[in-house]
């Protein structure tokens, strides 16, 4: 599932961090949330990065078409 970067960036800048600050806080890396945005990730790497913005996964995952 690929993540929904405008969802996202939203979010952080709500909380004023940045994608390593949301890397840290998810316990995962800074690539992992910017392939993320290409390649898609997994269902337990989507849960943490909204774990960590404090929002619904499906606030951050991109709905296909």
């Amino acid at each position: 599932m690929k993540l929904n970067r405008q969802a996202i960036d939203l979010r952080r800048a709500q909380q004023c961090i940045s994608i390593a600050m949301l890397a840290r806080r998810a316990g995962i890396s800074a690539s992992s949330i910017n392939n993320g945005y290409k390649k898609g990730v997994t269902a337990v790497v989507a849960g943490k990065i909204a774990r960590a913005l404090e929002v619904d996964p499906e606030e951050i995952i991109l709905k296909e078409e």
